[in-house]
């Protein structure tokens, strides 16, 4: 039988929140529903039929040009001995 819980619960059969439809066994749905702990859900024969949905029409697609790199976060990189400068860099400063 199928329920609308109106409390949350958690048994041998599963856990069901607040509000969630579940389908449980007959006797633990009737023992719910008694205690008031659950609501019948009732199951209409026209929903056996095709479901209809609205469909909106494909969007356009639309290339975008790249733009500049993102900024990087995080620690900067470590400098060398020399305040930045590379063992082959400082050579050529000499």
């Amino acid at each position: 039988m199928r329920v609308r819980m109106e409390v949350t619960m958690a048994g041998p059969t599963g856990t069901f929140l607040a509000g969630q439809v579940a389908d449980l066994p007959d006797a633990e749905a009737r023992a719910l529903l008694a205690a008031g702990y659950a609501r019948p859900i009732e199951v209409a024969a026209a929903t056996a039929g095709p479901v209809e949905s609205a469909m909106l029409d494909p969007a356009e697609e639309k290339a975008i040009e790249a733009g500049p790199e993102p900024r990087r976060r995080g620690r900067p990189p470590k400098r060398g001995r020399r305040g930045g400068l590379d063992a082959a860099d400082a050579d050529e400063g000499a």
